[in-house]
């Protein structure tokens, strides 16, 4: 099982963002992103619930758990063998990918041993699955399809366009505006009532 520290840190290194960023998005002070990396101070649930959300992994990631009683290297083997079936990738494809020898990418797909997280996040990036399936949690095998997802925050738009992650800081008056603008944005479209 690996510490809920190197499971932040290493999702947060997967999305390119520095500390200062990822306390923005969870709305904490980098202080504190960077103490939990440390392990000298634990997220409070709501704080977990924000990275959960945001990275698309469930508690049981975050903790390092798998939710049910199964052995963790078979279920990541069998999420795995499965993934590179669907997608008709094959193991040495993936090895060149992902920059490894492909004799690690035989240990995984035995069931010797685990990817290490961050590995394992980026072999979901290249499968096109989410990082929770293939660590064998209960979730959908496949995350949200969209091309472009956006999140605002207080201070900065952050999109996800195929697969590459663009923060966009904007000034308090430039946020506002954005506010008005989303605000403005017809809803879905109301049916009118019948005035025969």
């Amino acid at each position: 099982m690996q510490p809920m520290k190197d499971i932040l840190k290493e999702l947060r290194k997967s999305k390119k963002y520095s500390q200062e960023d990822m306390a923005a998005i969870v709305g904490l002070s980098k202080s504190a992103i960077s103490m939990y990396e440390r392990g000298e101070r634990m997220p409070d649930n709501e704080t977990l619930a924000k990275y959960a959300s945001h990275f698309g992994v469930d508690y049981n990631f975050l903790h390092g758990y798998i939710s049910d009683n199964c052995n963790e290297a078979t279920r990541f083997c069998d999420r795995l063998k499965k993934a590179l079936a669907l997608r008709n990738m094959k193991a040495s494809a993936l090895a060149k990918k992902i920059n490894v020898n492909r004799s690690y990418v035989s240990n995984w797909l035995a069931g010797k041993y685990n990817a290490k997280t961050d590995k394992q996040i980026e072999i979901a990036k290249i499968l096109s699955v989410s990082p929770a399936w293939l660590a064998g949690h209960n979730v959908p095998m496949q995350e949200e399809k969209s091309s472009l997802k956006c999140q605002l925050t207080e201070e900065m738009i952050i999109y996800y366009r195929d697969g590459r992650t663009i923060i966009k800081r904007f000034s308090p008056e430039q946020i506002r505006a954005i506010h008005a603008f989303l605000e403005a944005m017809p809803g879905e479209p109301k049916e009118e009532e019948d005035k025969t």
